[in-house]
């Protein structure tokens, strides 16, 4: 999981393995700033988030009066839980409406795209090297022979560094914010123009189609 802040700070790094221990090795990589969990399905659940909250989030915020936090409808963003943990933590949160992460969400716009091919160049790197090494796949002796994946702190490492290693633009986080606020309140206006026009066309049709004799018997009624 990735987070900046609007003046491009970088946050560490949380990364969720799948599994229910973690090794020795990637244990280590928490003594370097890097934050790491495992869950059954590798996904974000409640109880991660809030060790999120509780070892990165808390800290950041903290030297501030109040903060804004940006989030998607996550379920777990949604939680009594977290809602309550982050107000704890004197923390806003900013919903981005529902399929509109990709124009409205900065990190979305500027942080997943560069991060994707940075963490693929050290990947390239690493098969390249596993060819120099002579153990790309091939076939010796009638046994196949298949390059060595790399192990779960490498890939972590990779992430850290290319997260690390984003150039952003200034107030690159900011245009996206203000951006979205000002689309969304276009689109707002738009469809209440909309809205009291078909209502107007509703009423004028409906008017048109009562005859003198309907709107006695109405009357009446």
């Amino acid at each position: 999981m990735a987070a900046v802040s609007a003046s491009n700070e970088v946050l560490p790094l949380f990364a969720i393995l799948k599994g229910k221990r973690l090794s020795p090795e990637v244990q280590e990589l928490q003594n370097h700033g890097i934050v790491i969990t495992a869950t059954i399905n590798a996904w974000m659940t409640e109880e991660a988030f809030l060790l999120w909250i509780t070892n990165i989030w808390e800290p950041y915020s903290s030297q501030f009066d109040r903060s804004l936090l940006l989030l998607d409808h996550f379920r777990v963003h949604l939680s009594e839980r977290v809602l309550a943990e982050l107000e704890r933590c004197k923390t806003d949160v900013l919903l981005i409406p529902k399929g509109l992460t990709f124009m409205y969400q900065p990190c979305d716009v500027y942080v997943n795209r560069p991060l994707k091919d940075n963490v693929r160049r050290h990947w390239r790197e690493f098969m390249i090297q596993q060819n120099d090494l002579g153990s790309i796949i091939i076939i010796y002796n009638n046994v196949l022979e298949k390059p060595s994946k790399p192990k779960k702190e490498q890939v972590i490492r990779w992430v850290d560094e290319s997260l690390r290693s984003l150039d952003f633009v200034e107030d690159a986080f900011f245009s996206v914010i203000l951006r979205g606020f000002e689309q969304f309140e276009e689109n707002f206006k738009e469809a209440e123009d909309c809205t009291d026009s078909d209502n107007e066309l509703i009423y004028e049709e409906e008017e048109d189609e009562i005859d003198e004799e309907e709107l006695s018997d109405l009357e009446l009624m």
